[in-house]
């Protein structure tokens, strides 16, 4: 993961980090379905579509931008919630990896059984 901003000056209640090789739509799709929000752009920009224009301003490369997600905070904020966040997003992201590896891996079990069913 990667922490946008960090030791520039930034909000504190703005959270934006970038995850290599994860899609920040589906991150925000998966951990809204686990109960937590975030979203993959500024609030001003929220419709637009494409890589965040703040975070290309940093420097930032348009496919790291893509795998980027906000996370905004507010005096409502408890312990518990950082601790669900914490719990949560690894979880997400593992999952989004994984599902993402078997998408572009080959059916391994079903070439292994087609080699042990074979008569050579």
């Amino acid at each position: 993961a990667r922490l946008h901003g960090e030791g520039g000056a930034r909000l504190a209640s703005i959270v934006n980090v970038s995850f290599p090789g994860v899609d920040g739509e589906a991150l925000l799709h998966e951990l809204d379905a686990r109960g937590i929000t975030v979203s993959t752009g500024s609030a001003c920009s929220a419709a637009s579509p494409g890589p965040s224009p703040v975070l290309l301003a940093l420097g930032v490369t348009a496919e790291v931008a893509h795998s980027s997600v906000r996370f905004s905070t507010g005096e409502a904020l408890t312990e518990a919630d950082i601790e669900k966040v914490a719990e949560v997003v690894p979880q997400a992201i593992a999952s989004l990896r994984a599902l993402a590896n078997e998408q572009t891996s080959p059916n391994e079990s079903s070439a292994g059984a087609r080699v042990a069913g074979s008569r050579t």
